[in-house]
């Protein structure tokens, strides 16, 4: 159940922040992919780097208890 709800969470968070031009998709795991077709390398970065503060500050609550997650993310273009 903890991870069910940190994968939800993070799903949330990342549809928070991306426009409607944008794909996310989660390839295994916890491993996610986002294709950001209007956006340049500079673009892409600062918004990891808000995605990552983001999942950081977020919390999930199972059963009672509080879960908090860290990420990381790359980027290419």
């Amino acid at each position: 159940p903890g991870g069910d709800a940190i994968l939800a969470m993070t799903g949330r968070i990342l549809s928070a922040h991306m426009r409607t031009t944008d794909l996310i998709g989660r390839m295994g795991g916890e491993e996610f992919a986002l294709l950001m077709p209007h956006t340049g390398l500079d673009g892409a970065t600062a918004l990891s780097e808000r995605l990552r503060m983001a999942v950081a500050e977020a919390c999930a609550v199972v059963d009672g208890v509080s879960i908090r997650v860290t990420a990381s993310l790359g980027v290419a273009e």
